[in-house]
């Protein structure tokens, strides 16, 4: 496996499956809408593509900005 760089734990692994899970998509709603989300969450499966890849692909996130919005590993923790 290949180390990567990025901003959450350099040097990093490859980020795990999760982060590809299409329930991510819920971080998106208050950014560009809850059925901008669903447009984006559903084109990826049927395309087989990641939420960033269609994301990007439609306009309405950059890379960047998806990546700071969808943080998965501020999304879970312990109920307090």
């Amino acid at each position: 496996t290949k180390l990567r760089s990025c901003a959450w734990s350099p040097p990093c692994w490859p980020r795990p499956a999760s982060d590809n899970s299409l329930m991510l998509v819920t971080a998106l709603n208050p950014h560009i809408g809850y059925d901008n989300a669903a447009k984006i969450a559903k084109a990826a499966h049927k395309n087989g593509t990641t939420l960033k890849e269609e994301a990007v692909k439609s306009g309405l996130l950059t890379a960047e900005k998806f990546d700071q919005v969808v943080r998965p590993e501020q999304m879970i923790g312990p109920l307090s």
